[in-house]
């Protein structure tokens, strides 16, 4: 299925996601105060995986810049809605524009939801610094903090947290790998099969 049709958001895409284009009006008796909805879905726990969730594939996306990452997001929530965990690894830790790998490893951490995680980046030196983090994690993951001067952050404090092996970098491009990536995550699908989708938008022509 092609879901980059000119036209975001169209029918096609949205009915492949399961966006609902038509909303019934809502309704209230003259009079009547309007009670409030309590939500009853269950909302996963801030800081990754545990017992007793759905397995999924989570969705990165780094980017030098905080302000695109945040656009990508909302573009992507929009077609998935809160079934796919996507986080944004952007900017430097001090908001400027850059990456940062304690960053990265954050995002990793919060969007791993037991089936791995899938990384996008936008520029070259973004893809060389989370290829560090990826092979940095893996390594203290299976080390011994405590003898270990050198591990840092979220591995180190609780290295076995750290998806070994299952965090794997995308070889596509950022909006539209991120855009197959996060839809084909949505149907429950395995991480070879997210990465290969966010993969395959690379040989997408938007021009005859």
């Amino acid at each position: 299925m092609n879901f980059f049709m000119p036209g975001s958001l169209d029918a096609t895409t949205s009915a492949a996601v399961g966006v609902s284009q038509h909303r019934p009006a809502r309704t209230e008796c003259q009079g009547t105060a309007r009670q409030p909805r309590r939500s009853t879905r269950r909302r996963p726990a801030v800081g990754g995986y545990h017992a007793g969730m759905t397995a999924i594939v989570g969705i990165v996306v780094v980017s030098h810049s905080q302000r695109l990452a945040d656009g990508l997001i909302d573009l992507l929530r929009e077609l998935v809605r809160d079934r796919v965990p996507i986080e944004a690894a952007a900017g430097t830790a001090d908001g400027g524009i850059g990456t940062s790998d304690r960053l990265i490893r954050a995002a990793v951490l919060r969007a791993d939801r037991g089936a791995g995680v899938a990384v996008l980046a936008d520029l070259g030196s973004a893809v060389l610094t989370v290829q560090t983090v990826l092979a940095d994690a893996d390594d203290q993951a299976g080390s011994d903090p405590a003898s270990d001067a050198t591990a840092s952050d979220a591995t180190a404090s609780d290295p076995a947290r750290w998806p070994v092996g299952q965090v794997v970098l995308a070889d596509a491009p950022l909006v539209e790998g991120a855009v197959a990536a996060a839809v084909t995550a949505g149907t429950g699908a395995d991480l070879p099969a997210v990465i290969a989708a966010a993969e395959a938008a690379g040989d997408f022509r938007k021009l005859p």
